[in-house]
């Protein structure tokens, strides 16, 4: 059976992982991180196919409230990628970055969206936050507590 957003946060919930951290590499299967990475991945929260990420997208679409879309007019090509050419060699896509919030069974979540310029989607849901907004005042508290220079 299919997965769903429903299945997604309910295994983040039973892993009390607030931030639910989704991703598709270009050439590479879909993955939902057991808890927000940078750099090596955790192992995964939600064991799911391609057909699960495009279902699970699709309905996160369905229910989202856009605060936010703006595509950027220079490259961004995530750390995660895998892609051993240069950057100039690779697929060229304008990044594009998308946020706001979507409604759940059990109230609202921020969501943050980025396509990257080799075609790499991150997805992040932010269970408890409720809007773009709270998705910047997140990070600048975070920033300013963890000393994070940006």
């Amino acid at each position: 059976m299919r997965k769903t957003l429903l299945d997604v946060m309910t295994a983040a919930r039973a892993h009390d992982c607030p931030i639910v951290h989704s991703s598709k590499l270009a050439g590479e299967p879909p993955f939902i991180a057991s808890s927000p990475c940078l750099g090596e991945a955790p192992p995964p929260l939600l064991e799911i196919t391609a057909d699960d990420y495009l279902s699970i997208m699709s309905e996160l679409r369905k229910r989202w409230t856009i605060e936010h879309d703006e595509t950027l007019s220079f490259p961004i090509f995530t750390g995660g990628a895998r892609d051993p050419r240069p950057g100039q060699q690779r697929l060229q896509l304008s990044p594009r970055t998308i946020a706001g919030s979507i409604a759940l069974e059990e109230g609202t979540a921020a969501v943050y969206y980025m396509l990257d310029s080799a075609g790499q989607e991150t997805t992040i849901i932010y269970d408890g936050l409720r809007s773009f907004a709270d998705i910047q005042d997140y990070w600048q508290r975070r920033a300013l507590t963890e000393n994070i220079r940006c």
